[in-house]
């Protein structure tokens, strides 16, 4: 997909709530939730190059907010 920085941003933008409530959601507290989802964002921002297809990109990003949010529950 690529793109540029202010794309990401806006689109994030876009997203934030979404990200999250599901953050918050898994995590079960919105301090928890909020750092979930800030780590997700920075995962994010790296990977969005190897995403094939502006369609999938919210079941990725989903994807992603669970992987951060289970990696954190683990640790």
């Amino acid at each position: 997909m690529g793109g540029s920085e202010s794309a990401f941003l806006k689109l994030m933008k876009m997203k934030e709530k979404d990200l999250l409530y599901l953050a918050m959601k898994i995590m079960k507290n919105r301090h928890d939730g909020e750092d979930a989802a800030q780590e997700a964002v920075l995962v994010m921002r790296e990977a969005i190059r190897k995403l094939r297809s502006a369609e999938a990109f919210s079941v990725w990003m989903y994807r992603i907010v669970y992987g951060v949010c289970t990696d954190m529950k683990r640790k």
